[in-house]
């Protein structure tokens, strides 16, 4: 597989009737293509805002005035790479790029040309400089750690309800306690994921407490007989907390997590965690994120997925309200 990669810090874009790349540290044009009324609008739309290009499908369905302009871009090696795999700084220019396409022209309109560069360049900074922890269950742990290391995470810690993984992965380290760890990175970018297959509901809920505890951000992934379930993704003080959002009945049985269903949440998971560390502009989109403040259940037969939205209760004894220890009067957090 082949890949016409865009090389930094360069950004392409296709309106009237022509090609443009944008050089994105200097905020400036620096090549143009006029076009053909034969190139086609589908085209242009699978090219613009693209950074890498899979070359060999891109060929397959263009014509043969299409295949020219492709041509031309590819001997523009100042602005174009050709690549044999997909990198993590390649993996995350995909999600940015993905959601300035589903934006659309509100995203350029409002932020400049530049806008995808600087939140890539955003996203790649926060990457490098946040540690995450894996806590459950060990299929779910393992496929997640390969999609987060295929985005170029370096920092990665587990909490594997079996202890150690059988294969555990070069650079990743194990977690004996929790509170410990979080009290020893009280200063550093973390980020929490618990993967839960029903093997103790209590356990979930004194985590959720934890969280709340030390102002912690972190992410739920589960299953239940019936669904697969990513996210909500939450941040306390802000979202509301698993107590308030998702009774304990909720869960019901115990059940197993399949391969195919762990690396299909761990995917959806991986991508989503680039937006919640990102800075993306959620000014345009409300829904930029599939999980913060949400749950995305996806049914186990169907395949067929649905948002839930999670609502902040002040009565809720976890993130609600806090108890002083002296009168027992209750204090409610300012809700954000």
């Amino acid at each position: 597989m082949s890949y016409l990669f865009l090389k930094e810090p360069y950004a392409i874009e296709c309106r009237d009737n022509r090609i443009n790349i944008i050089n994105c540290k200097e905020n400036k044009y620096e090549f143009m293509l006029g076009l053909k009324s034969e190139v086609t609008s589908d085209f242009l739309k699978r090219l613009s805002l693209s950074q890498i290009i899979e070359l060999e499908e891109l060929l397959r369905e263009s014509n043969a005035k299409e295949k020219a302009v492709i041509g031309k871009l590819m001997s523009q090696d100042k602005y174009f790479e050709l690549v044999d795999e997909i990198t993590p700084e390649a993996k995350v220019k995909e999600v940015v790029m993905t959601e300035a396409n589903r934006i659309g022209e509100n995203f350029a309109n409002t932020f400049g040309p530049t806008a995808t560069y600087k939140v890539y360049k955003k996203i790649m900074e926060n990457l490098s400089s946040t540690s995450v922890v894996l806590v459950g269950n060990e299929l779910l742990l393992t496929n997640l750690i390969d999609e987060l290391q295929a985005y170029g995470l370096k920092e990665i810690y587990i909490k594997s309800d079996k202890g150690a993984l059988k294969k555990q992965p070069d650079g990743v380290k194990t977690v004996e306690d929790i509170e410990g760890f979080i009290q020893e990175h009280q200063k550093n970018k973390k980020h929490f994921f618990y993967a839960f297959d029903q093997n103790d509901c209590k356990d979930l809920y004194d985590f959720n407490e934890l969280m709340e505890k030390y102002n912690t951000a972190w992410s739920l992934l589960a299953v239940t007989e019936t669904d697969m379930i990513i996210g909500p993704t939450f941040f306390p003080k802000e979202t509301g907390c698993l107590e308030c959002n998702v009774d304990r009945d909720f869960w019901g049985n115990k059940t197993n997590i399949l391969p195919e269903e762990a690396k299909i949440m761990a995917g959806l998971m991986s991508s989503d965690f680039c937006k919640i560390i990102g800075d993306m502009p959620e000014a345009i989109v409300e829904d930029i994120s599939m999980t913060i403040g949400r749950m995305f259940m996806i049914n186990r037969k169907t395949l067929n997925g649905i948002n839930k939205d999670m609502v902040r209760s002040f009565d809720c004894k976890v993130c609600g309200a806090i108890v002083k220890d002296e009168d027992k009067e209750v204090e409610y957090r300012e809700c954000n």
